[in-house]
């Protein structure tokens, strides 16, 4: 027996659907990651980034606090405007062809900048 995401309990099926209350909980549940990462680290940014060079960065993003937090962020971010351009197109585009059209050109730039960012910051961890 599996539980979906949407709620109910299905035999044979799994649904990865993320509507309703969910939506709205992992939409703010993003909010408040990204929110707390940028007070961190704004203001550390501030005050070390301009002296900092390649090599400093590059340490900086091997530490794997720095290199996991950082991912997260991007991956809240990432799924962030996912759920909040999604909400957009299903309720402000009428024509069902187009909102699929749509969802389906969101989803595939979201999961290319998804590979491009993990590829770029997994690049520099050594395990």
């Amino acid at each position: 027996m599996f539980v979906n995401l949407v709620g109910h309990q299905g035999g044979d099926t799994v649904t990865w659907q993320v509507t309703g209350f969910r939506a709205w909980l992992l939409q703010r549940l993003t909010a408040v990651y990204i929110g707390i990462f940028m007070i961190i680290a704004t203001p550390w940014f501030f005050i070390n980034g301009d002296t900092l060079d390649y090599q400093q960065w590059f340490s900086l993003l091997t530490q794997p606090i720095v290199n996991v937090s950082v991912l997260l962020f991007f991956y809240a971010i990432l799924f962030h405007a996912w759920v909040g351009m999604r909400d957009i197109v299903i309720d402000y585009v009428p024509l069902s062809s187009l909102r699929l059209f749509l969802l389906v050109m969101v989803a595939l730039g979201l999961f290319v900048m998804t590979i491009w960012v993990s590829l770029i910051l997994l690049s520099v961890v050594h395990l």
